[in-house]
């Protein structure tokens, strides 16, 4: 399998007011990615459908870095480029800031998104262990599973009732979706917004490259019978990340994922079902 570039994508990063500028942000990409438009904006507005890189300002944290909108690999490769040469420009992170990724599901229908919900539910202990652990207690983007506490069985109708009536701030955020808009306009995308910032351009690589395989495999996956947690290898195997992999970049992700899971993860058990994984990997 290969990571599938079949959707529009983008993201936006936080940065601290305390590292580089807006400016040099902003003459970083500009040298990374020759071509592309990149705009200085003094106001925390939203934009859809990017065309170009916007560096704004953030009442959170300091500043914050728009993608453009991307579609293909080579796009992700050249954002990526714009990352490291962030970094290097001298961009910090802290515990304030977040990495939010944009999928666009103008494909999907309403029953599909809840199914998307579904699924994330039973992805979210593993996924919070390849995050940094102080993105499990943060209210700006609470976890999905907490709204289905003490209620494991559930329907569609009302997995939908319930997104729509959760905050913006949410791990996955669906409310977003604006059903009356044309499917192209940009506003039929769902944010992901659990990760924590980065200025890591393999963090950012990987993680874009996990959610568009994820939401990949909801457009046509059945919904699930419970809201139960998966664990680690069930994860993987769902998204046809093991046995093997048959692609250089769902290996790279899947080293990604393992490597990162077993640094953050809290849970002794967890880290002893990771390097179980490892361990099988690497005998094969």
């Amino acid at each position: 399998m290969k990571v599938p570039f079949t959707r529009r994508f983008g993201f936006e990063l936080e940065y601290t007011s305390r590292g580089a500028t807006q400016q040099k942000l902003a003459q970083a990409i500009k040298a990374a990615v020759p071509g592309q438009q990149v705009l200085v904006h003094n106001s925390h507005s939203r934009q859809n459908n990017n065309c170009r890189w916007v560096v704004k300002t953030d009442s959170s944290c300091g500043w914050e870095v728009a993608s453009r909108v991307m579609l293909t690999a080579a796009d992700l490769q050249k954002s990526v480029r714009a990352v490291r040469a962030m970094q290097r420009a001298g961009a910090k992170v802290d515990r304030r800031c977040g990495f939010h990724v944009h999928v666009e599901v103008a494909d999907f229908t309403k029953d599909q998104v809840a199914t998307m919900i579904q699924w994330w539910v039973k992805f979210e202990r593993f996924i919070t262990d390849v995050l940094d652990p102080s993105r499990k207690h943060n209210s700006y983007c609470t976890l999905v599973s907490s709204n289905f506490a003490g209620n494991r069985r559930y329907n569609t109708t009302d997995t939908i009732e319930l997104n729509e009536s959760c905050d913006r701030e949410c791990a996955l955020n669906t409310t977003i979706i604006n059903w009356n808009h044309r499917p192209n306009s940009g506003y039929r995308r769902v944010e992901f917004r659990i990760a924590q910032g980065t200025n890591n351009f393999v963090d950012v690589q990987n993680w874009v490259r996990f959610l568009l395989t994820f939401v990949e495999f909801v457009k046509t996956a059945p919904r699930p019978e419970n809201v139960n947690h998966l664990l680690p290898q069930e994860v993987l195997e769902t998204l046809g990340l093991l046995p093997k992999c048959t692609s250089a970049d769902t290996v790279e992700m899947r080293a990604w994922l393992l490597d990162s899971a077993l640094k953050n993860a809290e849970d002794k058990h967890d880290r002893k079902l990771i390097k179980h994984i490892q361990k099988q990997i690497s005998n094969r």
